[in-house]
């Protein structure tokens, strides 16, 4: 049987440390690394900090209104966190597709089925806050983007100038890891072209 490094990492960690509980912030993949904990016989505790994200945020929420601030989501996945984020603030969540084509992750700014997308966020997560997917209602608009890490950060810059080009006012990426692979700078704060965002939050998981 071949292990991952993930589940490698858990075995050292229970039966060469002898670490019985693990305490982590927001993983990637929650599924998986709970079925890994449960392998080994780990506790997980997962810690939320969608606290955090609102308190960096809600000068923004003050300054321009709820009405005018949405928390987007660019894809299925990363929906959950944009509704904590989204009822902390009081606002409502933008949501939109992804896919990966070729190897490379692109944003889907042309028509799908809204509809069956919209069902099948309100199969997973319920209807707990207000979520949409019509690109024309970001015109003039705040949109916060939530994400669990940021590697080359080239994901989450194709998706800000999207919203730039539907006509967003603001982007503002909120990020609880920065992985920050080779490059990710020149991609995320561009020293020439448009810049995808107005302003970063990187949380401190790195070090």
């Amino acid at each position: 049987y071949e292990f991952n490094a993930l589940q490698q990492f858990f075995r050292k960690l229970k039966y060469a440390c002898g670490v019985d509980r693990v305490i982590v912030v927001e993983p990637h993949n929650i599924a998986n690394t709970q079925k890994y904990c449960d392998e080994v016989g780990l506790e997980l505790c997962i810690c939320n900090p969608t606290r955090l994200f609102a308190k960096s945020v809600q000068g923004l929420v003050d300054t321009r209104g709820a009405e005018n601030v949405y928390v987007y989501a660019p894809d299925i996945g990363a929906v959950r966190r944009n509704i904590l984020l989204a009822k902390a603030l009081g606002t409502r969540v933008f949501a939109r597709p992804k896919e990966r084509l070729n190897g490379h992750t692109i944003v889907l700014d042309e028509e799908f089925d809204e509809e069956q997308f919209l069902a099948e966020i309100a199969r997973i997560y319920g209807e707990e806050v207000e979520i949409f997917c019509d690109l024309d209602r970001v015109k003039g608009k705040d949109l916060v983007m939530v994400d669990d890490e940021a590697a080359t950060g080239k994901t989450s810059s194709e998706s800000a100038l999207l919203l730039r080009k539907a006509g967003a006012q603001s982007v503002h990426l909120v990020v609880t890891h920065p992985v920050c692979t080779s490059g990710w700078k020149d991609v995320i704060i561009p020293r020439n072209g448009p810049k995808p965002f107005n302003s970063i939050f990187f949380g401190n998981a790195r070090p």
